[in-house]
């Protein structure tokens, strides 16, 4: 039997589909230990749920990564909801952090064709839980 963690690295995710996800902030910095950022995120989340974008049914914030388990209902316009997640909380960190720790910005300056500054790595991680399939691999 396969072991759900042992497969390739997939950030894919389909519309009405269940997902454990986890996105990792660039090099692993420890950015989101402020509780001004882990509330950024929680408002953000709140925002895609009210706009019935996701469900979530739970997540954890860590210093330097998080994860949730959540089901993306509908796309944001033309986007997925997580990619609407990613930019928004990448757009407010880094205003943030320009205003009040500009020295800290530093540290995701990256020289990108579409973009100066990374905050999330580029490789989040999309479980897709199948329930039956996630439960028997647990045996």
């Amino acid at each position: 039997m396969t072991d759900i963690f042992e497969s390739p690295r997939n950030s894919r995710m389909m519309l009405g589909e269940v997902y454990f996800w986890t996105t990792t902030i660039k090099d692993w910095k420890c950015l989101l230990k402020p509780i001004k950022y882990r509330e950024l995120i929680i408002s953000i989340l709140k925002d895609l749920v009210d706009k019935k974008l996701v469900t979530i049914y739970g997540f954890v914030i860590m210093p330097n990564h998080l994860h949730i388990l959540w089901k993306l209902n509908k796309l944001n316009g033309k986007e997925m909801p997580h990619a609407s997640f990613n930019k928004a909380t990448a757009h407010e960190f880094r205003k943030d952090l320009k205003q009040y720790h500009p020295q800290v910005l530093a540290h995701f300056a990256v020289n990108e064709k579409d973009r100066s500054y990374r905050i999330w790595q580029r490789d989040p991680l999309a479980i897709h839980m199948d329930l039956p399939k996630v439960c028997d691999s647990q045996t």
